[in-house]
């Protein structure tokens, strides 16, 4: 069995493999194939791979199983044979997302790039700024369903 993941990183923390298996390094691009693609069975495809790195799809007729990184799935849909898998990510990025949009959120309106740049001047910067307690997104559901729509938004 041969296997292409996307990360060298990865493929450092996996250690021994089974018996039989090969595993190898395909970060996307056409150019730097790690063997032929004609006897690739798993691939664990770059992240948000599109195009040319969905194209490479007609060249792997031994294909079994497609791993994305990633919840969306568009750029697959419709592209594999019926007896290949498709797993996607969903849920996997779901507590980084939203953590990350609540920062970037509270950074907004506490102003920090501003108070970065000002420290970076040693200069030192006092004013009020906007506050989340209390405000109320209009957009968001009244069954406190999280930050927003889908999975991200219901992370915990």
């Amino acid at each position: 069995m041969k296997a292409w993941i996307a990360d060298e990183n990865g493929h450092k923390l996996i250690g021994a493999v089974p018996p039989g298996w090969t595993v190898e390094v395909y970060s996307g691009g056409r150019a730097d194939l790690p063997s032929d693609p004609a006897t690739l069975e798993f691939w664990n495809a770059p992240f948000l791979a599109t195009g040319a790195v969905v194209g490479l799809l007609e060249r792997m007729p031994a294909l079994r199983v497609v791993q994305l990184m990633s919840a969306g799935a568009d750029a697959w849909v419709g592209r594999l044979r019926g007896d290949v898998t498709l797993c996607d990510a969903r849920g996997v990025h779901d507590s980084g997302t939203a953590e990350w949009a609540a920062a970037a959120v509270l950074a907004h309106l506490r102003e920090f790039p501003a108070f970065a740049r000002a420290q970076a001047q040693r200069r030192w910067t006092q004013r009020p700024t906007d506050e989340l307690a209390g405000d109320q997104d209009p957009a968001e559901p009244a069954d406190g369903d999280g930050a927003g729509r889908g999975s991200p938004g219901r992370a915990q």
